[in-house]
């Protein structure tokens, strides 16, 4: 098992914040990571809804098809996907800190295959990709 993390101060409320995330089809113009993203599920952004997320990793694309499993509007998210004898949990935090968001992302990857999935994507891999659309995320934020 292992886990990945990192965090952004932005300068806007979260209900702001999470405006711009829950808007999942407008993800591509603004996320570098996410070439296309969309529902597969009605009832968007509760337990049990599923998304269809085309990740970008380095010049390879790899689809995954997280299932929510908690949802709190305006203050984050966990969904979790299985790929491979892989589990991934990914989780957005949203908590406001005076005139700002801090906002976390987090995956956690476990399972009788992490050992290998690390030799295909290695964790510094996973680490940039989380920055990368946490800065993203910000940045749109802020538009």
């Amino acid at each position: 098992m292992f886990t990945v993390q990192h965090t952004v101060a932005v300068p806007r409320s979260p209900e702001r914040v999470w405006a711009v995330f829950e808007d999942v089809v407008n993800w591509p113009r603004w996320n570098p990571v996410t070439p296309s993203a969309r529902w597969l599920t009605e009832g968007q952004w509760r337990r049990g809804a599923r998304l269809a997320i085309t990740l970008r990793l380095r010049n390879r694309r790899r689809i995954i098809r997280p299932e929510i499993v908690t949802v709190v509007p305006n203050h984050g998210v966990t969904w979790v996907s299985h790929s491979l004898g892989v589990k991934s949990t990914q989780t957005f935090d949203l908590a406001a800190e005076g005139p700002e968001t801090r906002l976390t992302g987090t995956e956690t990857l476990s399972g009788p295959f992490v050992f290998l999935y690390r030799l295909f994507v290695p964790p510094p891999l996973i680490q940039a990709m989380l920055v990368r659309w946490l800065e993203a995320l910000k940045a749109e934020a802020q538009r």
